[in-house]
């Protein structure tokens, strides 16, 4: 077998092995068992719906046919209008001074994935000063720093350079154009810039074209100028860019793109806090500055994280200020950023002309097949990002510094994905429970051939993600649970509804594996009062806010709690959150919870007092003790209490022993996981079934 191997080929032995394995399952046959270590089920694990390839009949490759079309940019042709940001995972790689296996196959994925601009984001290097990441931010995980002058680095880079280019992409390296005084990037969102000398101004330059002439010669096409905003002010930073980018278009020719990243700000009264920012009338003057010499101005409008900063269906912010260039007739190409995922809402804005490309970070990371169901007219089976940030604030400190998407469960560990091994048998497979984990299990294993059945004791399924059916600000978790109920439905899994599983019941149909997603349920302290008709627990509270009288008192702190009492002021509720603690969200990255905790600080009708331990609920009141141990109240006609998830392990755990094989996932595995960890043990369960 390693003789044949040898002579297809690895991609074309795994292509065949692919094809041969699907056609044993048919046919009942054993491949696997001939051929140790296949890696066919690396693609039957795919989390993709339906077949591995869909039959011609199945796709519209009209459906995008403007976004994904080609467009010109002088003599350049891009492969389509898809533009993959300078929005690395961190944490890809460990202290590696080139692009270790991890980063060069994330980033070719890019490409692959349907990207027609691929940033690589390396380009604070050796050549700043810079001798290692922890001269950079103190964080080795956000900034990788390679050692450019070295041959052996250079072929990696090479070899990164080549593959993204072999999916017809285009290479674009970021440029910092730092200051000569510092190798860092400015703190916080509200920079301190000062104006600088024509000398220092022109160093800036030299130094900027120079680096983008090391990278032209590895293969680069393309720039983008990441911090053209902490230039001087705004009439020096206009004149700064128009002179950086006339020497870049001499010194590298006019077929070596160049793109801005701007970010705007709603009106001039927002510069107070945010000074390296345009309103809309100071870019529309600077795009028409910029015709000929910056080709593809990408506008930011601010992150998107969680779901504050748009509604659910409203178009992100930066299209308001992309249109408004289109109209004012600037020749040049716009390309808005931040929230743009929605395959049928992209294809809208191009064909409408309100864009000419679609800038993204996020939704290549949250879904590896977003080129392939664009080009496939399957805009329904995106995977939606939940805009959690997870991707971008790794653990650090004492955590674990590993990269991880909420709804990717293969993202940053390459290693046990290609360890996924194709199933040997076609096998009856039992899902006991309907949330996030059992839906991500079942769909999984009947990706894989087997045949699925998933029991829900409700009538509905999500488990506790369908809070996010009331909440207005949790519409991303609300999209992401639709697409998992999407996906049950087209993969061919049986579902019953309404269905308490039990062991007996089981154990009498025949499975040969079973996958128990039983899930948590919210933990009541024992508290005097905590039976009163006006106490509710966390997840009971949803559905039956009318109930609740006008102050709302929350004892316990969590990101559960603040997004319940956010959610239960904008319904006009007064709130007051008991926290035992100092924090009301435990700290998690550097940007993901620490947003949400600042939208409940921001609320008029909300209230944190911490350091209140709650001693009891009596006559319309909670009873909590302070941080000096003396006794207080604060007036509640409903109380909401939260004292974190107690996972069904137990109850999960009568299972045991009725299959050969039984996997726990999810919560009930024992441990408070979330979406993240719940979809990452569901995928890896089943697939090893």
């Amino acid at each position: 077998m390693r003789l044949i191997q040898s002579f297809m080929g690895r991609r074309q032995f795994l292509a065949g092995a692919a094809a041969t394995t699907a056609l044993g399952l048919a046919g009942k046959k054993i491949f696997s068992s001939l051929v140790p270590g296949s890696e066919a089920g690396v693609a039957m694990a795919a989390e993709g719906p339906g077949p591995a390839v869909p039959t011609a009949g199945a796709i519209d490759s009209s459906r995008y046919r403007h976004l994904m079309s080609p467009l010109q940019i002088g003599n350049v042709v891009l492969k389509n209008r898809l533009f993959s940001t300078n929005a690395v995972v961190h944490a890809l790689q460990g202290p590696e001074t080139f692009p270790a296996e991890t980063m060069r196959h994330y980033t070719i994925n890019l490409a692959k994935n349907g990207a027609a601009i691929v940033t690589c984001r390396f380009t604070i290097a050796t050549m700043h000063g810079i001798k290692s990441q922890n001269e950079l931010e103190n964080d080795s995980a956000h900034m990788s720093v390679y050692h450019l002058q070295e041959p052996g680095v250079q072929t990696y880079i090479d070899q990164m350079v080549e593959g993204i280019r072999a999916y017809g992409s285009k290479a674009c390296v970021p440029l910092y154009a730092l200051t000569p005084d510092q190798n860092t990037l400015p703190p916080g969102p509200e920079h301190t810039v000062k104006p600088l000398s024509d000398a220092e101004v022109q160093q800036i330059i030299d130094k900027a074209v120079t680096e983008l002439k090391y990278f032209q010669n590895r293969g680069f096409e393309m720039t983008t100028l990441q911090m053209v905003q902490y230039i001087g002010d705004n009439k020096q930073r206009e004149q700064f860019s128009v002179k950086l980018c006339r020497e870049i278009k001499k010194q590298l020719g006019p077929d070596f793109l160049v793109a801005a990243r701007i970010t705007m700000v709603p009106s001039p009264e927002d510069r107070k806090r945010n000074t390296v920012a345009y309103t809309q009338d100071e870019i529309i003057a600077s795009a028409k500055q910029w015709e000929g010499l910056i080709d593809i101005l990408q506008l930011m409008s601010g992150f998107a994280y969680l779901g504050f900063d748009e509604s659910e269906g409203s178009p992100p912010s930066s299209l308001k200020y992309s249109r408004a260039i289109k109209e004012s007739g600037a020749k040049i190409f716009v390309a808005p950023n931040c929230g743009f995922e929605d395959l049928d809402l992209n294809e809208k804005y191009i064909a409408d002309g309100d864009a000419d490309i679609i800038a993204m970070g996020r939704a290549f990371i949250a879904d590896w097949e977003y080129g392939q169901k664009a080009a496939e007219g399957r805009g329904e089976d995106v995977v939606p990002c939940l805009r959690c940030n997870r991707c971008h604030g790794p653990g650090g400190g004492d955590g674990p510094w590993i990269s991880v998407c909420s709804v990717n469960p293969k993202l940053g560990i390459d290693d046990a994905v290609q360890l996924i091994a194709g199933p040997t048998v076609k096998k009856k497979v039992a899902v006991i429970g309907g949330g996030p984990a059992g839906m991500k299990a079942a769909v999984t294993a009947a990706e894989r051939g087997h045949e699925v059945t998933l029991y829900e004791k409700t009538g509905y399924l999500g488990g506790l993600l369908r809070h996010s059916d009331y909440a207005a600000f949790k519409w991303p978790m609300k999209e992401f649970k639709n697409y998992l109920v999407r996906q049950v439905k087209k993969s061919g899994v049986k579902v019953l509804m309404n269905t308490t599983a039990t062991p007996e019941m089981i154990r009498g149909e025949g499975y040969d594996t079973i996958l128990v997603a039983l899930g948590a349920e919210p933990s009541i302290p024992k508290l005097p009062g905590a039976d009163g008709k006006n106490v509710y627990d966390i997840d009971s509270v949803f559905g039956r806010e009318k109930e609740l009288g006008k102050n709302v008192v929350i004892i316990g702190a969590g990101a559960y709690s603040v997004e319940a009492g956010i959610h239960l002021a904008q319904l006009g509720r007064k709130v007051t959150l008991l926290a035992a603690g100092t924090a009301l969200v435990e700290p998690s990255g550097p940007h993901q919870l620490a947003n949400l905790e600042m939208n409940f600080k921001a609320m008029d009708t909300c209230q944190a007092i911490t350091q209140a331990v709650a001693t009891g609920i009596s006559k319309g009141k909670v009873i909590y003790k302070d941080a000096q141990g003396k006794e207080n109240s604060v007036p509640a006609d409903a109380v909401v209490i939260y004292a974190g998830l107690k996972p069904r392990q137990a109850e999960a755990m009568k299972f045991a022993g009725l299959t050969a094989q039984v996997y726990l996932v999810g919560e009930c595995r024992g441990s408070n996981s979330g979406v993240q960890k719940g979809q990452r043990s569901a995928f890896f369960a089943a697939s090893q079934v």
